[in-house]
């Protein structure tokens, strides 16, 4: 079959056989390398995403840790407290909650007997007495260790960051 083709057409079959295969080599090379560097930029913005979720966790834990500080350091608060006085701590925090959901993002408010009994639920004051051990292990371990704790565990209402 090639031996009626003529020199000069023999030479430019060969030249557009050789392009093509040049070109499919560097196609393939081409989106191999694309590939490897998608990969990389897309673990590298997933890693970002996680570190900026994780100290968000952290950032939000710490000023749950603090709230927590503030409220056991008040004098009145240990002594109602101490003297099962729900109806002075009820008077100290239920009024201005409002204030911390609405311009803090606040959900949840609570004081604890140990292990993890709930005292009073400053957001939802009626609901007390019950047993969260079974999942707040950040409580459980708080009132263990008697150090201040900071987590995000799972609960009734979703995630929550305790502190």
């Amino acid at each position: 079959m090639f031996r009626n083709i003529g020199i000069s057409a023999r030479f430019v079959i060969a030249t557009v056989v050789a392009v093509m295969v040049v070109l499919a080599i560097t196609l393939v090379t081409t989106f191999n390398y694309m590939g490897g560097i998608l990969s990389t930029s897309e673990k590298n913005e997933m890693s970002e995403i996680y570190q900026n979720v994780v100290a968000g966790i952290d950032s939000e834990g710490r000023l749950a840790r603090a709230m927590s500080a503030l409220v056991a350091g008040i004098p009145d608060v240990q002594e109602a407290f101490a003297d099962k006085d729900r109806e002075t701590l009820h008077d100290l925090f239920v009024p201005g909650f409002a204030k911390l959901k609405k311009e803090y993002g606040v959900r949840q408010f609570q004081f604890h007997e140990p292990p993890a009994t709930s005292y009073l639920r400053v957001h939802k004051p009626a609901k007390f007495g019950d047993d969260l051990s079974s999942f707040r292990l950040t409580v459980v371990e708080g009132n263990n260790s008697k150090k201040p704790i900071q987590g995000l565990e799972v609960g009734v209402t979703g995630l929550g960051i305790r502190g």
